[in-house]
């Protein structure tokens, strides 16, 4: 089974960083750990017509691509080699008012990323992509609004992607999928609503998608999964609040999953994990807090310089520029 590294621009197994500003520029950071190899910006139309809603490998080529839909619901891939756009092709017109996109993942184990969508109604259906092509596709039927996907991955290593459910009362269970059938179903227990699933993520490197939890107080916990089950969990201990998980990858091709964290003042820290311990946190600098790192489902924004730019000192910023480095491990509260 080929290793899928989430947004790998340049398919050289390590996962990259894209941000992107409220003019509608987008850079990609290709990245060697917490090393910028280098910075591409893309110029985007302003607005609405750029809206970033995922990334995924669609064409099977181990490069990441982007999805994106505008609000009245275009809704094209963009075929990116690196830096480059190689194509734009258009899925759909599907209404945001209508239509949810909940994941993007490989769900039929083609090396293809496909497409999770739910109707307003609850109806849920996966697309099996071929690029911008819809393959074919697969109901779930109608799932109850109390129902919400929190995340997709592999949870049980058998190279399709499987489904993280959470009811509104805390019930929370993973669906162990094959090409959109349903196989198995395990229960997770209640879990409190003060604690989040901030990300997911292969931490231990077995092949199988692990969870990372944080409670309302900053208590932070990484759940090794194994087919569904609570193998171990391993304390991160308490991050202050005004820390956030901006991403989570691969980005030193070591095979486990390692945190981008940032700061509300614009501190950007790398922690390189193996098995829920911090083998070294690498500050990529001070960045102004209106460039945003675009994670899947969310829409990143800035005006001014580069981020690029801001942190090498050859373009002028809006805020702060230049690096810090927090030794220890250690967040600034």
């Amino acid at each position: 089974m080929t290793r899928r590294v989430p947004n790998d621009f340049n398919g050289d197994g390590m996962s990259d960083i894209i941000w992107r500003n409220d003019a509608g520029i987008v850079q990609i950071w290709d990245m060697n750990g917490a090393t910028i190899l280098h910075a591409t910006s893309l110029s985007m139309v302003p607005g609405n017509l750029n809206i970033i809603i995922e990334t995924g490998d669609y064409y099977g080529d181990g490069k990441a691509d982007l999805l994106l839909r505008d609000n009245v619901g275009d809704t094209r891939i963009w075929n990116m080699n690196d830096g480059t756009v190689v194509s734009n092709d258009l899925i759909a017109v599907i209404p945001a008012s209508d239509y949810e996109l909940l994941g993007s993942d490989d769900f039929n184990n083609d090396g293809k990323t496909d497409l999770l969508w739910r109707h307003d109604s609850g109806l849920t259906q996966i697309w099996n992509m071929n690029g911008g092509t819809i393959v074919s596709t697969r109901s779930l039927g109608p799932i109850p609004a109390n129902w919400k996907v929190e995340r997709t991955g592999d949870f049980n290593g058998d190279g399709m992607t499987d489904l993280l459910w959470r009811n509104d009362s805390g019930d929370t269970q993973i669906w162990n999928m094959n090409d959109g059938t349903i196989v198995s179903t395990r229960s997770l227990g209640v879990i409190p609503s003060s604690w989040t699933v901030e990300g997911t993520g292969d931490f231990n490197g077995d092949g199988m998608t692990d969870l990372l939890w944080r409670h309302d107080s900053g208590g932070t916990q990484i759940w090794n999964m194994t087919d569904g089950a609570i193998a171990s969990t391993r304390s991160l201990g308490v991050i202050p609040a005004t820390w956030k998980v901006a991403g989570t990858g691969d980005y030193n091709g070591d095979g486990m999953t390692d945190l981008l964290w940032r700061h509300d003042s614009g501190f950007v820290q790398m922690w390189e994990m193996n098995d829920g311990a911090i083998t070294q946190a690498t500050s990529l600098g001070v960045v102004p807090t209106n460039w945003q790192i675009v994670a899947p489902g969310s829409n990143g924004a800035v005006t001014g310089a580069s981020v690029y730019e801001v942190l090498t000192g050859t373009g002028q910023a809006d805020a702060v520029s230049g690096s810090v480095h927090i030794s220890d491990y250690q967040f600034l509260a």
